[in-house]
């Protein structure tokens, strides 16, 4: 009886001490994804500094970001900023992803990555180290005989290069920022140095747009950079930069009216399809300093002698 009752006392501990160690195996194992998805927080600063098409371009990646993260063992926090609160975020931190346009200095803290870029605009000695996940277009808005154009120029855009590598010429040529030159082009007519926004402004109003898309030049481009010093943070934020690229979200860039850069066909029925359609033959490194942008604008207000 003794015997016996040693036995099952040997039997219910090995039980016991195999279902404890079940449990703390599965805890263990719980713990270690629990830690790993509170570690694998990717901070993504987002920065518009040229005009959009319609809709928010913050809250496209906020939607890209929440798919992203059904997949993958993440969480992507989506921040906005202008050129200028970035600027000065920048002296005291420094995120993990930056989507930005011309006009912002950060060519001191970017990575290089695999992925390559159709445009080049991001290369730094035959080095990647940013992508073009989506851009804009210029297009020349109007007809007839009128020989007055007027320019929307943004603060780091380069409307007038795009102009002189075109070829174009008119009598008189004023430059207003964006949405002014939207609003003189609607009282006075003539013609527009426009981009995506200004045909879907017009298209808004019930106008038939005329335009003519340029070719020769583009800097209308949103730029993804890795930026991040963590290590264990980079093969998710490269991930994040394929998926970008994907066909699923290049596909839907037509949400917000943009140009997708994988040449899909997103506007059959719409007038930024002769947008979409143009093969762009130079743009601006991305690279290139706010204060060279701005010399650059200058330069040819003199040359072209613009009011």
């Amino acid at each position: 009886m003794k015997k016996y009752l040693k036995n099952v006392i040997c039997g219910f501990a090995c039980v016991v001490i195999i279902i404890c160690g079940s449990i703390f195996s599965s805890f263990t194992k719980e713990n270690k994804i629990a830690n790993k998805g509170k570690n694998a927080i990717i901070e993504l600063w987002h920065v518009d500094s040229f005009e959009g098409g319609k809709g928010s371009r913050k809250d496209f990646l906020l939607s890209s970001s929440l798919k992203f993260e059904k997949k993958h063992n993440v969480i992507i926090s989506v921040i906005s900023h202008t050129i200028q609160s970035a600027t000065l975020a920048l002296k005291d931190s420094c995120p993990d992803l930056i989507s930005c346009g011309n006009g912002i200095d950060i060519v001191n803290i970017v990575k290089s990555i695999p992925i390559k870029s159709q445009d080049g605009v991001c290369q730094i000695k035959n080095k990647n180290y940013g992508v073009t996940w989506y851009r804009g277009g210029y297009a020349l808005i109007g007809q007839g005989e009128n020989t007055d154009l007027i320019v929307s120029q943004g603060e780091y855009t380069l409307p007038l290069l795009a102009y002189k590598k075109q070829g174009l010429s008119f009598k008189n040529i004023k430059v207003l920022p964006p949405q002014k030159a939207y609003q003189e082009y609607l009282s006075k007519g003539g013609y527009l140095l426009g981009t995506q926004r200004d045909i879907i402004r017009l298209t808004n109003r019930g106008i038939e747009v005329k335009y003519s898309p340029i070719s020769c030049f583009c800097d209308l481009n949103q730029v993804i950079c890795l930026t991040t010093t963590d290590t264990e943070k980079m093969g998710y934020c490269q991930d994040f930069i394929s998926y970008l690229l994907s066909p699923e979200r290049q596909l839907a860039l037509e949400s917000i009216g943009m140009l997708s850069v994988s040449n899909l066909d997103l506007y059959k029925d719409s007038p930024l399809k002769e947008l979409q359609k143009t093969q762009i033959q130079s743009t601006q490194n991305f690279f290139t300093s706010p204060e060279i942008l701005k010399n650059i604008t200058f330069e040819l207000k003199q040359e072209l002698k613009t009011c």
